[in-house]
Formats: C-alpha cells, sequence, structure tokens
C-alpha cells in the first residue's frame, strides 16, 4: 500500500505512483487535453462576431418598419418595437463581454463589471418578459375577441412595457452590490467566496423569474390559444347554415379583428422561436449540477461545449425575429419593400387612373350640360323680357 506522499491525486481517480519512476508520472489532466474545450473556445467569438453583427443591423430594420404608419396602428406594434430596441441591447452587452474576456482580459474596471452584468440581467429578464406579454395579449384576443378594442390599445401597451422596463431594471441591481473583480484572475464575477449564499439566492430568483417562468408561460399560452382556435374552427363549421347569425358577427368583428388577424402570424412565430431557442439553455442551467462536476476536466469539458451551443442559440433569439417577421408578415413585407425598394404593390392602382378618367370626363359632362341650362334659363328669362315689353 502506497503512503500519503507516494500518492498522487488526479481528477479522474487516485493513482498509484510507488512503481511508477517520476519520469513516467502522468501529468494531472485540464480541460484542454479534451477536444469539447478546445472546440467550445473556439465556436465562442466565431458565432459572436458573425450573429451580433446581423442582429442589429436586423433589429434596426423592423424597427423602422415596425415604425411607419401602416405598422403602429395595433397595441401589438408597440411591443415589437420594444423587442427590437432591447434585444438590440443584448447583442451589444453579449459582443463588449467576450471581447473582454478575449481579447482584452487586461482590462480591470469595477465601473465596467458592475455596468455589464447589470445591463445584462436586466435586459435579457426584459426580452423574455416582452414575448411573454405579447403571447398573453393574443390568448386575450383569441379569447376574448369582442373586447379587444375595449382592453387593448398602444397607450396602455407603452404603460405596460415602461412597467415591464422598471421592473426588470430593478432586478438587477444587485449586481452593483454583488460583482467584483478577481484578484488573482482578474476577471468580473460574483464575491463567491464572502457571499456564496446570498448569490446564490439572488441568480436563482433571476433564472427563475428572467427564464423559466416566461418560457413555461409561453409553452402553455401557446397551447391553449391552439386549442382555441380548434374549437373556433369546429363551432364555424357547425354555424354554416345560419349565415345570417355568422355575418352579423363578422360585420361586427371584422374591422376591429382585422389588424390584429394581420400581425397575428408574427406574434405566433416570435412566441414559438423564443420557446425553442431558449428552452436548451434554461435546461443545461437547470440540470448542469447534476452531470458536470467543475474538478474533472472531462466532464467540465462537455458542460462548456454545451453551455456554448445553448448561448448559440440563445442568441439567434436575438437575431431572428426580422427574419421571421418578413416570412410571416405580409403588411411587413410590403412596408419593408415600399421603404428601401420603393416598391408597393397596389390593388387598385389601374382603378385609380380609370377612376381620375372617369371623374374629369363625368365634370366635363356636367359642365356642359350645367352651362346649357344656365344658357337656357338665360334665353327664357330673355323671352320673358322682350314679352313683357311687347304687352307694354
Amino acid at each position: 500500500m502506497a503512503s500519503t506522499e507516494e500518492t498522487q491525486y488526479t481528477l479522474d481517480g487516485w493513482v498509484d505512483n510507488s512503481t511508477l519512476s517520476m519520469e513516467a508520472t502522468p501529468a494531472p489532466l485540464t480541460p484542454f487535453d479534451f477536444k469539447e474545450y478546445r472546440i467550445a473556445l473556439q465556436l465562442y467569438p466565431i458565432y459572436t462576431f458573425v450573429l451580433v453583427p446581423i442582429g442589429i443591423i436586423s433589429n434596426i430594420l423592423a424597427f423602422v418598419v415596425l415604425s411607419t404608419r401602416a405598422m403602429s396602428t395595433t397595441s401589438s406594434s408597440v411591443y415589437f418595437r420594444a423587442l427590437a430596441v432591447t434585444d438590440s441591447i443584448n447583442l451589444a452587452i453579449f459582443l463588449a463581454i467576450m471581447v473582454v474576456r478575449k481579447y482584452q482580459s487586461h482590462v480591470r474596471s469595477l465601473w465596467y463589471c458592475k455596468t455589464s452584468f447589470f445591463a445584462y440581467s436586466s435586459f435579457t429578464c426584459l426580452s423574455s418578459w416582452l414575448v411573454t406579454l405579447m403571447t398573453l395579449e393574443r390568448f386575450v384576443v383569441v379569447m376574448f375577441p369582442l373586447q379587444t378594442a375595449a382592453w387593448f390599445s398602444r397607450r396602455r401597451a407603452l404603460i405596460v412595457v415602461i412597467v415591464a422596463t422598471v421592473i426588470s431594471l430593478a432586478i438587477g441591481l444587485y449586481t452593483f452590490w454583488l460583482v467584483n473583480i478577481n484578484d488573482v484572475s482578474g476577471l468580473c464575477g460574483y464575491k463567491l467566496s464572502t457571499h456564496y449564499h446570498v448569490v446564490a439566492g439572488y441568480q436563482m430568483f433571476e433564472i427563475v423569474f428572467g427564464s423559466y417562468i416566461p418560457i413555461v408561460g409561453v409553452f402553455l399560452l401557446n397551447c391553449m390559444i391552439v386549442v382555441q382556435l380548434c374549437r373556433a374552427q369546429r363551432l364555424k363549421k357547425s354555424m354554416t347554415k345560419e349565415r345570417a347569425v355568422e355575418k352579423r358577427a363578422d360585420d361586427t368583428t371584422k374591422k376591429r379583428g382585422n389588424d390584429a388577424e394581420k400581425v397575428a402570424p408574427m406574434l405566433l412565430s416570435i412566441s414559438v422561436s423564443f420557446f425553442f431557442f431558449n428552452a436548451p439553455y434554461a435546461s443545461f442551467v437547470a440540470s448542469m449540477p447534476y452531470w458536470v462536476d467543475r474538478g474533472r476536466p472531462g466532464q467540465y469539458a462537455s458542460g462548456a461545449l454545451v453551455q456554448q451551443v445553448t448561448m448559440m442559440l440563445m442568441l439567434l433569439n436575438y437575431t431572428t425575429n426580422f427574419f421571421f417577421y418578413s416570412l410571416t408578415g405580409t403588411r411587413f413585407r410590403r412596408e419593408f419593400l415600399q421603404l428601401f425598394c420603393g416598391k408597393r404593390k397596389s390593388r387598385d392602382g389601374p382603378a385609380t387612373g380609370n377612376a381620375t378618367s372617369m371623374y374629369t370626363l363625368n365634370s366635363r359632362t356636367e359642365n356642359t350640360s350645367l352651362g346649357a341650362t344656365q344658357a337656357a334659363s338665360s334665353g327664357d328669362v330673355r323671352l320673358q323680357e322682350k314679352n313683357s315689353m311687347s304687352r307694354f
């Protein structure tokens, strides 16, 4: 049996070195010895430098298109524009954090550390809740279509966005207290040595409130929306014989629901993409303590690769909204072409010219008839004056 001095502990288990020479002693393994960790280190800057510029430019284009008069008529447009701004901020913050950690590790600014952690914590939470609020509004519209105009307006949506922003910023304030610069590594991080339990509690609350609740809420709301739409479709088929009743209901709700129906595919695409892009990272964070041992370099390397893949999906959530708008929104595509390509497909373009010509022709005809009528009236007056003079 080897003594304590003759035994070397490696991260893969105990190794008895009593029969090994000093030259044959294996070096302890590190995460760099595993391919997964090296791939994760290379993947991190690549997808960041590719997705961040694309996402910021596409979000700016989406904000411009959504600010046009035709696209800003509904309360949903307020959420869309707020989401474009929030996603752009998240992308910029993600890029700044990556550049400092990867290429500017010598930067030791306490102000930068606290501000970057605060902004990332606050705006990721705000982005999740904006999608949740849009999905909730869509659910209410589907469940109570006749109350849509009374319950929702752009002013109320703006108030909701402001309240959500204030709450998200308040949640991120804890970072100014618990974030500091590590004296050994020089990197930004939480004060785990002195406030471990406090940091763990705040992080648990943040991920539950800013990630788990919105993801589960969006999933459940979309399921209920689909169920309600299926019920409405069956009800509509059963009422096909009652044309008069159906026509009155359509006439009542057509004007109110027209704009909402045009943005409904955009809302559905955003909520669905939010779920599929954010659920993997939330699942990774929840399961990481159970299968990733930071003391074992092999598990740490595998966890680092899974983390980078799921973070890349989360970054796609901030990048792809513009493309989903273009694919699912007919009005969005039309306004985009009008703004940046000068093209508009007008269904009554030719009819407008014919109407103008007919209006001109009718005006001329009316003017001619009016002149003839006035001339006839003038002739009658003169004839009456002549007869009166002859009688006199």
